[in-house]
């Protein structure tokens, strides 16, 4: 009988929950789509609508779209996290290197993070001041010289 290594069976845990993810969002997509082309076609019946039934309609099928375009996108990311996994380098946070957690990948499977740095990052980009670590140094005092 084979061993699974650690390494093998968090692999295959992390690929399946990519999957899983992926196959949900694009079944989201794929009913989206369709309940849209349903709706203008029911909209295309019902000309006789006045203005402000129009407008609240294509208000609702903006707010879909945009919906479905955020999936989408979803999609997009976790193609790219497929991508990493094979390459090794999935799961792994960008900025300190460490390994982001299973729970939180469960959570959000295309987190490029660990939870510490991600935290942060929300922390300065408030304040408008972060970059990732390879670009620039991370310490206040990194910026600056004794005499300013």
């Amino acid at each position: 009988m084979i061993k699974t290594s650690p390494k093998n069976a968090r692999h295959r845990t992390l690929q399946d929950l990519l999957m899983q993810k992926k196959k949900q969002l694009l079944a989201d997509v794929k009913k989206s789509m369709g309940q849209n082309l349903q709706e203008d076609v029911r909209l295309a019946f019902e000309a006789a609508q006045d203005n402000p039934d129009r407008s609240v309609e294509e208000l609702l099928k903006h707010i879909k779209a945009t919906i479905t375009g955020n999936k989408s996108k979803e999609v997009d990311k976790i193609d790219a996290a497929l991508i990493k996994l094979k390459e090794g380098s999935y799961g792994i946070c960008e900025e300190c290197g460490g390994d982001i957690p299973l729970k939180r990948l469960t959570i959000v499977p295309f987190a490029v993070y660990c939870v510490t740095c991600q935290q942060e990052l929300e922390k300065v980009t408030a304040e408008g001041s972060w970059e990732p670590q390879g670009a620039m140094p991370t310490k206040h005092n990194e910026y600056t010289s004794e005499e300013e």
